[in-house]
């Protein structure tokens, strides 16, 4: 009996969706399943069935990103080999470049989706009532940590702040913020809902769970976005936006966030005393040699110190086989591991990564979309969303209008 091809991406889908949305975080707090090790078996799964398939179509643009991945992946097995760092090492990190390539395979070749039965309009309705249904799961988990913590078999040392995660993968706070945003810009920027109370109540549900996660650059990105959108007058306004004008609304972004990092001080009189006190050089360069530096006071550790070209190899900043941070305390940043890991080269490198990820979607560049290629470099202040399969693939999935 012969097989249509794309119901074997069908199943890949479901698959993704089920796993990395809906069981992920259960299967790792409850059973100790590594998130790290079943992403590696989704790739080299998916990249094995790919070589296999037959009449394979490839985009010319694909084609160039996937060039693009090779590069940047050959270059960081040569700065691991300079340092020292091993084979496993460079082999996981790699993983940073390569599972976007594999989501663009998986759901979209040469202008056409890669389904048989699946639509996009179908997974994004899928992904909506996920997105409501995390309203319980998040309520739970704010009001019985105290109990579940207890029941913890994932290895890894959580705290309170850490767990509010939904259904989504274990810590990944963020990722489900980014989700959660992007389904309340959506059912605001098309026509999903057409019953005005159901938008209401969607919306009210939406902001709830995005409160409970207490993830604050989802919520100012959340704020970004919607205002952003409401200047464009909805998403189906084409905008002319270059890579330089992203680049000054993220340096933006930046400043912001550095302010929202200092939300928790009660009293604006001693603002501007404790605010320069904590980027103080002598501040910073204390805190970062006892682990326990901010985000933004390790970048400003990193740039007073000699400028590192080739970086330290990858997996230098987190000792991914250990589980542990070799220098700072719980700060997962693919801005700061680039250039701590692979050098000024590898940040670089990321950046244009990024660049060549938006010229995929260059004919597709509504504000909608602008908003979300924003997002990626953002939230890659705060975690390694291109790591995350959950990230990119509700990335993926929502820069793709449902007509194809």
């Amino acid at each position: 009996m012969k097989i249509n091809l794309r119901i074997i991406n069908d199943l890949y889908m479901i698959v993704f969706i089920i796993y990395y949305f809906v069981l992920s975080g259960f299967l790792s707090f409850f059973l100790g399943v590594s998130n790290t090790i079943i992403s590696l078996f989704f790739s080299f799964s998916f990249i094995f069935w790919y070589l296999i398939k037959p009449n394979r179509i490839i985009r010319k643009e694909i084609l160039n990103f996937g060039q693009i991945t090779v590069f940047i992946i050959i270059y960081i097995f040569f700065t691991s080999f300079i340092n020292k760092q091993g084979i496993i090492r460079p082999i996981i990190y790699s993983q940073f470049y390569v599972i976007p390539l594999i989501l663009l395979f998986l759901i979209y070749e040469n202008d056409i989706l890669t389904f048989r039965f699946l639509t996009l309009k179908k997974i994004k309705n899928w992904m909506l009532l996920l997105a409501l249904l995390q309203l319980p799961i998040l309520l739970i988990q704010n009001n019985f940590f105290d109990v579940l913590i207890g029941f913890n078999f994932s290895g890894q040392k959580i705290y309170s702040v850490d767990f509010e995660f939904g259904s989504f993968p274990l810590k990944n706070d963020h990722a489900l913020g980014f989700f959660l945003v992007v389904n309340l810009l959506y059912i605001w920027s098309n026509k999903v809902l057409i019953n005005k109370l159901q938008l209401l109540l969607a919306s009210i549900v939406i902001v709830v769970n995005l409160l409970l996660t207490n993830s604050n650059v989802s919520i100012l990105f959340a704020a970004i976005a919607i205002a952003f959108l409401i200047l464009k007058k909805r998403n189906e306004i084409k905008i002319k936006i270059s890579f330089k004008k992203i680049l000054i609304i993220l340096i933006s972004l930046f400043l912001v966030i550095v302010l929202m990092e200092y939300t928790e001080l009660k009293f604006y009189g001693d603002f501007k005393n404790k605010f320069s006190h904590k980027l103080d050089i002598r501040t910073s360069l204390k805190w970062f040699k006892k682990g326990f530096a901010r985000r933004e006071q390790i970048i400003l550790v990193l740039l007073n110190d000699n400028i590192t070209y080739l970086g330290n190899g990858a997996y230098a900043y987190f000792d991914i086989l250990a589980g542990k941070f070799n220098r700072t305390f719980r700060h997962f940043s693919q801005l700061i591991w680039s250039y701590y890991d692979l050098g000024i080269i590898g940040l670089l490198a990321f950046f244009y990564y990024i660049k060549s990820l938006i010229k995929l979607f260059k004919h597709k560049r509504t504000s909608f979309n602008i908003c979300l290629t924003v997002a990626i470099i953002m939230y890659s202040f705060f975690t390694i969303p291109t790591f995350d399969y959950s990230f990119m693939l509700t990335y993926f999935i929502y820069m793709l209008k449902d007509e194809n």
